[in-house]
């Protein structure tokens, strides 16, 4: 992996380099590479005839397009990074939204189970209550007519009469009764 770019060190490279942007000047051959003063940045060594080329018009070009161009793609990566550390921060409080979510999310699930289960248990108490009280409602048809009887009226009368009526019914009975 390559490693990243120290926007810093070639940022003061670039300050204390000529400034650009560089132009390319030369004839039959011969070039160099000035800034925008017009000073000679570099030459291709026979700018005056009395050397071997030392750069090929291939790496100049190339140069010339970096140099160019460098300040731009310095800004380009300190901008990426700061978006990137922007990112990194959002996706950070997205997942700490989405633990937070899930928390929330099992302790929903588990009181919905919890709720669940005392329902189930409230259904069964339910059941079980209306089953003794349909107990309770067969005892007291059975003490109501055995009282009627004991006092000697009709054991199936007053069929319509509510529980307190047969209750009251029936202790009233016994107590006239000798």
């Amino acid at each position: 992996m390559t490693p990243p770019v120290d926007t810093a060190a070639l940022g003061s490279l670039l300050a204390a380099a000529t400034p650009g942007p560089w132009k390319t000047l030369g004839h039959d051959g011969v070039w160099r590479v000035e800034g925008t003063a017009g000073e000679t940045v570099f030459d291709d060594g026979s700018a005056d005839g009395e050397y071997d080329q030392k750069c090929t018009t291939a790496d100049r070009d190339a140069i010339l397009a970096l140099r160019d161009a460098a300040p731009a793609l310095l800004d380009e990566i300190e901008r990426l990074r700061t978006d990137l550390a922007a990112t990194r921060a959002t996706l950070d409080c997205a997942n700490a939204l989405i633990g937070e979510a899930a928390d929330d999310a099992k302790r929903l699930s588990d009181d919905v189970e919890r709720l669940r289960a005392e329902l189930a248990a409230t259904h069964a108490t339910v059941a079980c209550a209306n089953a003794i009280i349909d107990r309770l409602r067969w005892a007291l048809l059975d003490a109501r007519k055995s009282i009627r009887e004991m006092a000697g009226g009709d054991p199936w009368s007053g069929d319509g009469d509510s529980p307190e009526q047969c209750i009251s019914e029936a202790l009233a009975a016994t107590v006239k009764k000798p």
